[in-house]
């Protein structure tokens, strides 16, 4: 169970469960910036744990531009709005990769943003924070099998499957 870090901030019709981390001001708890059904991730979800092949068609879906890193095994491509990708290992989807600049007018935005990535790979309940080291802010679902990692602009954010 999440503690510490998060706070639950009502909008319309329900609560949004928004990351706090020590280098973000605690949010009041009267009022959000943001109604969940206004903000919504445009990159596409890469499940972890798909085959190489099936990431690809998803990478496809968004620009047919993939980049390459032989050095890491990372398929990667761009447009104006995010930047998204995955690590291949054993010609699977072992990590994701998102460079998303979703609500970066605002720490509730930035918040909010982080928290739709979290729903994709696991129920928010399960999300445990873990290690904040003053530029990478760390998550881990056990239940789930994943972890997160994301840097202090909440920018750049990274699914790992711990049993890959």
């Amino acid at each position: 169970m999440l503690t510490g870090h998060f706070c639950y901030v009502p909008f319309c019709g329900g609560y949004a469960t928004l990351p706090q981390s020590s280098t973000t001001q605690k949010m009041p708890v009267t009022k959000a910036l943001y109604a969940k059904e206004n903000m919504q991730l445009i990159s596409p979800h890469i499940p972890l744990g798909i085959t190489l092949e099936q990431g690809l068609e998803i990478l496809k879906s968004v620009s047919p531009d993939i980049e390459y890193s032989e050095e890491e095994s990372f398929y990667k491509v761009t447009t104006d709005s995010f930047s998204c990708g995955f690590y291949e290992k054993n010609k699977m989807v072992s990590s994701t990769w998102f460079d998303d600049t979703l609500g970066r007018d605002s720490d509730n935005g930035l918040n909010l943003k982080v928290t739709l990535y979290l729903e994709r790979y696991g129920e928010i309940p399960d999300w445990e924070d873990g290690v904040n080291n003053g530029w990478i802010q760390f998550f881990t679902n056990a239940k789930s099998g994943v972890d997160l990692a994301y840097g202090i602009h909440k920018d750049v954010i990274r699914f790992n499957q711990t049993s890959i």
